[in-house]
């Protein structure tokens, strides 16, 4: 139980008020009692505040644990209102007795709100055996009054236990101030869009201006400490004022208990906190701080009200999964009603099919529509149960499955390769699938880059396959926008129900390579060609596979790549395959349809004869080809057709070329087809300079072209015209005029 320290009235003493108990704030402690209720001899008591039956007959028993205006003497008595006020059964006061000391009473009738007076100089108690008015009236004004005092002991509940967590508010005050901002009329200044900090920010503030300071999330536990101090002792300044308090119902609750049964007595609201193990049906009854008037007894009312309602029906929903030892919450459906009343509920557990019985807290969210579950503590081990709880002797079943399962260590979480693949520098969104671990519980994740000090992890949507809690959950998928990422190590941040972050890495790649001649036409019955890609980054280029054969990568040369193919025997022209690249820390391949084209084998050039021009006077040597007249050869050649060109080319570099397609005549040059192997061609070799080595080059277009056959080397003939020898010696010989050409 929290310290027992008085509050100031002052709320400027901000170090006192961080002391105080949050179960007598902005009062005065009364007394610590046990109420407890018995139905039947067999079976065990109940708290009074837990019942949600209480019927004729039933008993309840009192017991003193410390009073605090006075430890011996005093009076206390019980006021019984009927659930349905009747001729026979109105409301009533049960005889005083000795506060001090261990008492009970008998139940006149199944009852609606049971309150306690408790009077440290005593009751009146003639005036109360006097007492037989019936007034419906204030019946109902006590049943008002005791859900003001539930109301308002939940809140403080709520501030206690947000008082004590290390990491700021939960469920528990979040449901609390709720229920309570709409009890007052002040949810409309509440946006239910804002987190949920704001939210409750936003609703102190409302509650009391007073409050503009606080702050739900603050960092220390002795801010908190104070800050929901402060909140505490607005709130039950509230309860005390005429706003809550006796005069719920409107001023007639307090006249008519103060003139009708307790003359001379001056009534004060009480409000009771749940006392802690052993007391669990204990109370810490908190009153109003004033000195009583002259001649004036005071006494402190307490009121509980009764549900009268037997066990809710609850089911469970598709989301039944639960963390082992971790909190959650548990989706269920019930009724409107129920949900008033679900917290009334004691003892929760989950049964397992051979019965064996685990205790939980739960705790039940209305807003949510769900029911908190605590599993720490528990012990259940991973597998199927049941949930259920008590309800006074009765039980409570929910219905429906609810399994239990370890949270992930993510040890072995990873991208999956084909998501990994795809992750590339300055690109755009992609959507990264995540496997390797069971994700059902993850409630965050976030992406941060490998030692970067600097900026915070981005958290980015994602999506489980069936859902949430819902079972093994091998997949989990995000969408990841790139375009602001540079390429290196990253870190995808995942958050459990634990709060507890783990890493599984992840790359961002530079830019892949990219081909731009495919297809690539590779000819059939070749022992081995050699192949020239163009793209980029072809750097990153690791390996090329077709079915077909092999591609073996060679060096680069800019924007080029020579690759060099082997074909595999038996393939047939006319085929197309896909071309798989594999690129730098890629897993998986680039696929590109149809990628590679089998087309039929290359031209090839096997022998050449060449045929000179007539009546030369001058002796050519062997391969020498007579610039200024056409010159013939006769080419032995295969897999040539009519679409076949023919290429003359120089060895020199920047020298010209002539093509000349089969069948064709050109003022330069001609080809004729003179059998299926046999090309007859025609050219003058004065097209080129001196001393030009002239290959021919047979080309079939997509399906390649030859390699280059020489042919022979071009020369200059000269041309006499005439020779004179004329008189002029020189030396013992005559010098002679030679005229021509060349």
């Amino acid at each position: 139980m929290l310290p027992r320290l008085l509050l100031a009235l002052s709320l400027c003493s901000a170090a006192l008020q961080a002391a105080v108990p949050m179960n007598c704030a902005g009062g005065v402690p009364v007394g610590d009692l046990e109420l407890k209720v018995q139905s039947d001899p067999k079976l065990g008591m109940r708290p009074l505040r837990t019942i949600n039956r209480l019927g004729e007959g039933d008993r309840i028993f009192y017991s003193p644990v410390k009073l605090r205006p006075r430890q011996h003497g005093g009076k206390v008595a019980l006021v019984v209102a009927p659930v349905l006020p009747s001729e026979s059964t109105t409301l009533q006061v049960l005889e005083p007795k000795a506060a001090d000391k261990p008492q009970q009473w008998n139940v006149p009738f199944r009852a609606g709100v049971i309150a306690l007076v408790y009077g440290p100089d005593g009751v009146n108690a003639k005036r109360v055996k006097e007492f037989l008015s019936k007034d419906d009236e204030l019946i109902a004004q006590l049943a008002d009054y005791a859900e003001k005092t539930a109301q308002t002991e939940a809140l403080l509940g709520a501030l206690a236990n947000w008082n004590a967590t290390s990491s700021g508010p939960n469920d528990t005050m979040d449901a609390a101030l709720n229920g309570f901002a709409s009890q007052y009329g002040i949810t409309g200044a509440i946006d239910r869009t804002q987190p949920r900090d704001q939210q409750m920010l936003a609703m102190m503030r409302a509650v009391n201006p007073a409050l503009s300071s606080v702050d739900p999330v603050a960092p220390s536990p002795a801010q908190r400490m104070q800050q929901s101090a402060m909140f505490a002792t607005s709130v039950a300044g509230m309860f005390f004022g005429s706003t809550v308090g006796l005069a719920a119902g409107g001023t007639a609750l307090f006249m008519n208990l103060r003139t009708m049964m307790f003359p001379n007595t001056e009534f004060r609201s009480s409000f009771a906190q749940a006392s802690t193990p052993p007391h669990d049906a204990g109370l810490d009854l908190c009153g109003k701080r004033e000195a009583a008037k002259p001649r004036t007894k005071v006494a402190y009312l307490w009121a509980v009200r009764i549900p009268n309602a037997g066990p809710p029906s609850v089911k469970t929903g598709p989301v039944n999964y639960l963390p082992q030892e971790h909190k959650a919450l548990l989706p269920v459906s019930t009724d409107e009603a129920a949900w008033k009343i679900l917290d009334r509920a004691h003892d929760w557990k989950l049964v397992s099919a051979g019965k064996k019985e685990f205790p939980v807290k739960a705790h039940a969210l209305p807003d949510r529509k769900s029911i908190e579950v605590d599993l720490s503590g528990s012990h259940a081990p991973p597998g199927q149960y049941q949930l259920a709880a008590g309800w006074d002797w009765d039980s409570l079943a929910v219905t429906g499955d609810v399994h239990v399962s370890p949270l992930s260590n993510f040890e072995k979480a990873r991208l999956t390769p084909e998501s990994q693949d795809r992750l590339r520098e300055e690109d755009r969104k992609t959507v990264v699938q995540a496997q390797g671990a069971d994700f059902q519980f993850v409630e965050k994740v976030a992406v941060v880059k490998t030692g970067d000090k600097y900026n915070p992890p981005v958290n980015v949507p994602f999506s489980l396959p069936k859902g949430k809690q819902q079972g093994i959950q091998d997949r989990l998928e995000f969408e990841l926008d790139t375009k602001p990422l540079s390429a290196g190590d990253y870190s995808l941040l995942l958050i459990q129900t634990d709060g507890q972050p783990h890493t599984a890495p992840f790359r961002v790649l530079p830019p892949g390579p990219r081909i731009e001649n495919v297809p690539i036409a590779l000819n059939a019955e070749e022992g081995g060609q050699k192949i020239l890609l163009k793209g980029e980054h072809l750097d990153r280029l690791v390996k090329l596979e077709t079915d077909a054969g092999t591609l073996q990568l060679g060096p680069v040369n800019g924007g080029e790549r020579e690759v060099e193919a082997r074909w595999k025997t038996g393939v047939k022209p006319g085929s197309s395959m896909n071309l798989r690249a594999y690129a730098q820390n890629n897993s998986q391949p680039v696929v590109i349809p149809d990628g590679v084209k089998v087309v039929p084998p290359k031209p090839a050039i096997l022998d050449v004869q060449l045929s000179l021009p007539p009546k030369s006077d001058i002796t050519l040597k062997d391969g020498e080809l007579p610039a200024g007249g056409f010159v013939s050869a006769s080419l032995r050649v295969r897999h040539a057709g009519p679409e076949t060109r023919v290429h003359l080319r120089c060895g020199t570099s920047g020298s010209n070329e002539l093509t000349i397609r089969v069948g064709e005549q050109l003022p330069k040059g001609s080809v004729q087809s003179i059998s299926s192997d046999t090309l007859f061609l025609s050219f003058d070799p004065g097209e080129w300079q001196t001393g030009c080595v002239i290959s021919a080059v047979l080309d079939n277009g997509a399906e390649g072209a030859s390699k280059p056959h020489q042919i022979g080397r071009v020369v200059r003939l000269p041309q006499v015209e005439s020779f004179q020898l004329t008189e002029e010696k020189a030396g013992g010989n005559y010098i002679g005029k030679l005229i021509g050409t060349d």
